[in-house]
């Protein structure tokens, strides 16, 4: 059994969302895209710390939080055949 992982805090969850997020980015599957993350209130702030630190302690983390979908778009011109048109 691994060590347990430190919670994390407001300010850290607050400053990854504000700082290290790319407001254009696709969203999940939770349709939350980085502009929205960005508009979140402090109680916003404050739901997601609890719900990260929750997933550290119990050791689960929700499956749809596992599943991501990768759309593949040749480069313009390239024979979408090959793998380097990727």
């Amino acid at each position: 059994m691994a060590l347990p992982l430190p919670k994390t805090c407001v300010r850290e969850v607050k400053n990854i969302i504000l700082y290290h997020t790319n407001p254009k980015n696709a969203p999940g599957y939770d349709l939350l895209t980085g502009a929205v993350l960005k508009e979140l209130p402090q109680k916003g702030f404050r739901a997601l710390t609890q719900i990260y630190n929750a997933c550290l302690r119990l050791e689960h983390f929700p499956r749809y939080w596992k599943i991501g979908q990768i759309i593949m778009i040749a480069k313009p011109g390239k024979d979408p055949i090959e793998v380097t048109s990727y």
